[in-house]
């Protein structure tokens, strides 16, 4: 029997405000400087912050990122979808393409030991994830750039960096 996938737990999603802080119960303002405050985004995270017995007062702790622009997520499987057209010997599914040129150039990727009988040990990357749960838009931005990069030193020396982007923008438009 196979054992069952542990929950993954659901994101919350907020808005940075501006405020000042008025302690709800007694009216008290508690700072006259306006202070960053997280408010929950909409009814489900409300619900899940009311699942997970969050409250009022309480003390959390969170790692806090900026969720990711779904448009240049699309743009750089675009750009998979470029490399898979015009180079030879690319799978024809796109992010398929796309994580190949990662583990070529080694962007996000983790260099893993791999022992293999009667040959020695083997360095291979493993591409990291850029799920939108895995990667935040920061490195994400540092993933594109640096596959554009690879793809303008092995592929398309003739071509900067900048120019590839555009391909695949166009790309991106054709779909």
């Amino acid at each position: 029997m196979k054992a069952a996938k542990p929950h993954k737990r659901q994101k919350i999603y907020f808005t940075i405000r501006k405020a000042i802080l008025i302690d709800h119960t007694t009216g008290e303002v508690l700072s006259n400087e306006p202070r960053l405050v997280l408010v929950a985004m909409g009814n489900m995270d409300r619900a899940e912050m009311k699942r997970r017995k969050f409250y009022v007062g309480q003390d959390v702790r969170g790692d806090i990122t900026k969720p990711r622009n779904y448009k240049f997520h699309c743009l750089a499987h675009a750009l998979g979808g470029l490399v898979a057209k015009q180079v030879e010997g690319f799978p024809s599914n796109w992010h398929e393409a796309l994580k190949r040129l990662q583990r070529e150039s080694g962007i996000m990727c983790e260099v893993l030991d791999v022992e293999i009988p009667n040959v020695g040990l083997l360095q291979v990357n493993q591409a990291r994830s850029i799920s939108f749960d895995e990667m935040d838009e920061a490195e994400f931005h540092e993933f594109y750039r640096g596959i554009c990069r690879h793809i303008a030193a092995k592929y398309w020396p003739h071509m900067t960096e900048e120019a590839i982007a555009e391909q695949a923008e166009l790309m991106e438009n054709e779909t």
